[in-house]
């Protein structure tokens, strides 16, 4: 993990607070073969999962603005140093977190490299 200042930050985050924060499990999708049989199919999409802990949290409503943020659009902070693999989500992949399975709109990472917030809508 990159140090900010010299400070890993990033692990002292996941040390700290991530044994408190729920699970949560990313959805990766990457883009398989194309069927042979049935060339017209297209590629086919595989899907792993990678474990890790955040929060599911809401926008605050001048934050919901109906076009990028809709009213039912959520926020879901992951701890980096918790991942079970360390990738960085992109949007179409799935998370599942408090039990509910949400589509990821668009992520952002801070300077630090510690958390990802994803910006989600359910599924």
């Amino acid at each position: 993990m990159p140090k900010l200042f010299g400070i890993d930050i990033a692990g002292i985050v996941a040390k700290e607070i991530g044994p408190g924060l729920v699970a949560a499990t990313i959805h990766r999708q990457t883009w398989g073969d194309r069927d042979s049989a049935d060339l017209g199919a297209g590629l086919s999409i595989t899907e792993d999962d990678i474990t890790c802990k955040g929060v599911l949290t809401f926008y605050d409503i001048k934050e919901i603005d109906g076009t990028l943020v809709e009213e039912n659009d959520r926020l879901v902070i992951i701890i980096v140093g918790t991942m079970s693999e360390e990738v960085e989500p992109h949007p179409t992949w799935g998370i599942t977190i408090e039990d509910r399975r949400y589509t990821v709109i668009s992520v952002r990472r801070d300077p630090a490299a510690a958390t990802y917030s994803l910006q989600v809508r359910a599924t």
